[in-house]
């Protein structure tokens, strides 16, 4: 068997902004599931991508920022350039490329590259003493 899996995530899933608690607990969930079944499924022939995102440019997004305190932290976030709004044809792209190239992570922005590496350091060490 050969094929790939791919989970759309989120930078969420490893900060909890105002207003996005159960989004962000989801995306966290979504996320160990990717990790979790990369090492299941080892030498199987079936890859896992997990692909987490800033914020796109999308009505979710824009429902979320219908909320002000949430409003506030992405308009702080993009304003010292830590995230920047993406495209839907960017990210699909991004995936695409990733899936073509067996790569475990898209991120994006990938100015939040080390934010994300942080977060998963943990994991990282465990799959290399698994």
């Amino acid at each position: 068997a050969r094929g790939r899996l791919v989970f759309v995530s989120s930078l969420s899933a490893q900060v909890a902004l105002p207003g996005l608690t159960a989004y962000s607990a989801t995306k966290a969930a979504v996320s160990q599931l990717a990790e979790g079944l990369r090492r299941d499924l080892r030498g199987t022939g079936v890859g896992v991508t997990n692909v987490e995102l800033g914020p796109v440019d999308t009505g979710l997004y824009d429902e979320a920022t219908s909320y002000e305190p949430c409003r506030d932290a992405f308009d702080r976030m993009l304003r010292i350039r830590m995230l920047r709004k993406l495209t839907v044809d960017e990210v699909a792209d991004a995936v695409v490329r990733a899936c073509g190239n067996d790569r475990d992570r898209v991120v994006l922005p990938r100015r939040a590259a080390a934010q994300v590496m942080a977060s998963h350091m943990p994991q990282w060490i465990a799959n290399r003493m698994l």
